[in-house]
């Protein structure tokens, strides 16, 4: 009992002095900038001038809602401009940082790179806080009134941090005043109507119409949030109801609020009423039967569908992720509501689109990252028969009202036990805290002669950190690796097919990739850069499926279709990815289509080998739908160019540039690829959607993903040539089913 005492009083102790040493007592200021000059700030660049402005430096300016006569503007030479305004080194002593910040046309980016206007707190070189953040919650820009935000640093007490005013950009300025630390939170509530549910249905059905103003949408069981969005509702004019997947929370009892925004149609109240769980998705009859909505490109039933997020292979079940919106939909300039779709499918062509992985959380929004089969159970995580799924998430508080203000990325780590049904997210976060600025996008990946875990982790510009684990719960920097920007893979692949001349690859978000070596620790590099697709920007952000049997390395990325009239994103179709060598010895990346294709043909139609094409004489195959798989070997015979004219757009082979043609005419973009004989012939393959095509030449060597769009009323096809023959070789059309089925 005396031992408890003691024990009781030296508690009592500790929790007296963490509260004196957090500051109970009043605000300490940091700077109001009424003074004459910078006093102990410095100043780079020309932006904020001598010392702190009396309001604008030009009269027509009219800037509002700063504190006294003085504040920060960087608009000392005007709008062209820039610098920082930097603090003297001081140390947390209160729970949260507070100012008043404003600007114009001020771009957001997170990284701190060229063009970044914000407030930044600074902690051993590291930025660990970032603003804007609050005040682009609806609005687009920011106006010369000044608002007052602030950073949560209860996490830094007692460390030395220091203030940067940044002003990067040659367009823009940015406006800051009265900065303190105090421990009363300075943001008051929003506030909310509040629902109590039960979730014994399916579907939380979501009325969205993009121009109506923005609120937030939270949703708790047993007090713990699991949903949070940022949406646009709109009950009288919605653009589309889009369906909530409960099935993880089913039977459960829930809490659901709405903001209020007060003199805004629909209220609060009618927004709360409509949200309730149903047997039904509202719009269930119209998705998948959309005109030009992909017939074999995965995509999920509402929302953008953009980097390839946490692809795995664990038992016969492929796990496609993707980072999504799920409404389509985000404020302006606020990265809060990105999150993880979910599909999972047996034959990398079908797919069935499962409940989110995550939602956005009190930690941020969840951004790019991996996924892997723990089937040794290094992590410990196991609770039944199954073999964990374990995710490795960016947590990127970014900005949604729920989050903590101003912080920065992390790396966070979330778990199934029932093959990716359920996710748990690890009490331990964060497994890797936030190193510096917004570093993000961990790939993971087993490491077998080391018998331990590899996470490759983007950090800022060009530059990556390897880390190894055994357990996947904590991890110890190795060594880093330069040369590309964010989302990075690493795969291993035999040359030529030689098991005993196997190479390492290292992939970036472009797809660009190097060639080289891998001990564990260290990629050192064998090769220069060098391109994965002649393309226009149709696609970013590619993984490969981890754990593949037999060393197959199945590859996706994101599809650009954005704005080509439908509220969803699109996935690239899988290929396979095989190391080959060409001219000069030199080792290249073949990709094609993944054999599975073939399930999907239901019509095929062949021209027999060896027929004759003339110049005008086209040939016109009898086809029906808008999906097809196209395998073609020609022999030129004195013809100029090949040409295959389909749905009212040319994809142009000219034989004497040796080169693919292709102008895509709604973005006016002309794409380009090499030709080359391949034992005497030209090798083609092509993958038509109704809006992505997907061109092959040489056998893979050259790849040109490319978004379109065709007249829905134009079903011309045909192949001609041009100033000669050519002699065909093969000629195979395949018209492809859907993957989907009619929702209910």
């Amino acid at each position: 009992m005396k031992y408890m005492t003691s024990l009781l009083a030296a508690l009592s102790c500790v929790a007296l002095a963490c509260r004196a040493f957090a500051g109970e007592g009043g605000d300490i200021p940091i700077n109001d900038f009424e003074g004459p000059d910078w006093g102990d700030w410095k100043t780079e660049g020309e932006a904020f001038g001598p010392g702190p402005a009396q309001g604008p430096w030009e009269e027509k300016v009219v800037i509002s809602g700063y504190d006294g006569k003085g504040l920060a503007n960087s608009s000392y030479r005007g709008d062209g401009g820039t610098g920082k305004l930097i603090s003297p080194e001081f140390t947390v002593a209160r729970n949260y940082l507070v100012f008043r910040v404003g600007g114009s046309d001020r771009p957001f980016n997170f990284t701190a790179d060229a063009d970044y206007v914000g407030v930044q707190l600074v902690h051993k070189g590291s930025t660990i806080r970032n603003s804007p953040t609050r005040m682009m919650k609806v609005k687009q820009g920011v106006s010369d009134t000044l608002c007052k935000d602030y950073f949560d640093v209860s996490d830094y007490l007692g460390e030395k941090v220091y203030l940067a005013i940044v002003d990067n950009s040659q367009g823009g300025h940015i406006l800051a005043d009265t900065f303190y630390q105090t421990d009363k939170k300075p943001v008051p509530e929003t506030g909310y109507v509040e629902r109590k549910l039960v979730l014994d249905k399916r579907w939380l059905n979501f009325p969205i119409n993009k121009n109506a103003p923005f609120r937030e949408m939270k949703v708790y069981v047993d007090g713990k949030m699991i949903m949070a969005h940022m949406a646009p509702f709109d009950l009288k004019n919605p653009q589309m109801w889009v369906p909530v997947d409960l099935t993880p929370h089913l039977g459960q009892k829930a809490v659901l609020q709405i903001e209020k925004l007060d003199g805004v149609e629909p209220t609060s109240e009618a927004v709360a009423n409509v949200l309730v769980p149903s047997d039904k998705m509202t719009d269930g009859r119209k998705i998948y039967n959309e005109p030009i909505r992909p017939r074999f490109h995965y995509t999920p039933r509402y929302g953008q569908a953009t980097d390839s997020n946490g692809l795995v292979y664990y038992d016969g079940e492929y796990h496609l992720g993707y980072q999504t919106l799920p409404f389509d939909c985000m404020p302006p300039e606020l990265h809060g509501n990105w999150t993880w779709g979910h599909a999972v499918g047996r034959d990398l062509v079908h797919w069935e689109e499962l409940p989110l992985y995550f939602w956005p959380d009190r930690d941020g929004a969840q951004w790019s990252g991996s996924a892997v089969a723990d089937t040794n159970n290094t992590a410990g995580l196991k609770t039944g028969r199954e073999s964990p799924l374990v995710a490795f998430y960016t947590a990127s508080a970014a900005c949604a009202p729920w989050m903590p203000s101003g912080k920065t990325a992390t790396i966070n780590m979330a778990y199934s036990n029932d093959r990716g049904r359920t996710w748990t997210k690890y009490e331990g976060n964060p497994i890797i805290p936030n190193i510096d600025r917004d570093n993000r996008d961990p790939k993971v990946l087993w490491y077998e002669p080391g018998k331990h875990w590899v996470m490759i982790l983007y950090i800022h510009a060009n530059d990556y950190h390897v880390f190894t684990s055994k357990d996947l719960k904590h991890w110890e920097k190795r060594s880093e690796i330069h040369g590309f920007h964010e989302c990075p893979d690493l795969f291993e692949l035999p040359a030529d097919g030689d098991e005993k001349n196997r190479k390492w690859v290292f992939f970036g978000a472009n797809c660009n990739y190097v060639i080289g070596s891998f001990d564990g620790v260290k990629f050192t590099p064998q090769t220069g850069t060098m391109g994965f697709a002649h393309t226009d920007g149709s696609y970013y952000a590619s993984q490969v499926f981890n754990d593949v049997p037999n060393g197959r390395k199945v590859w996706i990325a994101r599809a650009g279709v954005y704005d080509f009239g439908l509220p969803v994103g699109m996935q690239t179709f899988p290929l396979d990815l095989t190391l080959r060598t060409v001219g000069g010895g030199n080792i290249e990346m073949y990709k094609y289509p993944v054999p599975e294709i073939k399930k999907l043909y239901q019509r095929s139609h062949r021209i027999p080998k060896g027929q004759k094409l003339v110049p005008n004489e086209p040939l016109r195959p009898v086809v029906k739908g808008r999906a097809f798989d196209l395998d073609v070997e020609i022999i030129p015979a004195g013809a100029k160019a090949f040409k295959l004219h389909v749905f009212g757009r040319d994809i142009m082979f000219d034989l004497q540039k040796m080169q693919m043609q292709f102008f895509e005419s709604q973005e006016r973009h002309q794409i380009t690829a090499p030709l080359v004989l391949v034992d005497g012939k030209i090798q083609i393959r092509i993958l038509i959607d109704t809006i992505f095509i997907e061109i092959f030449t040489a056998d893979g060597r050259f790849y040109s993903p490319v978004r379109c769009t065709f007249p829905l009323d134009d079903d011309s096809f045909e192949f001609s040539v041009q100033g000669g023959d050519v002699v065909i070789d093969k000629l195979d059309i395949h018209e492809l089913k859907s993957i989907w089925t009619t929702a209910s």
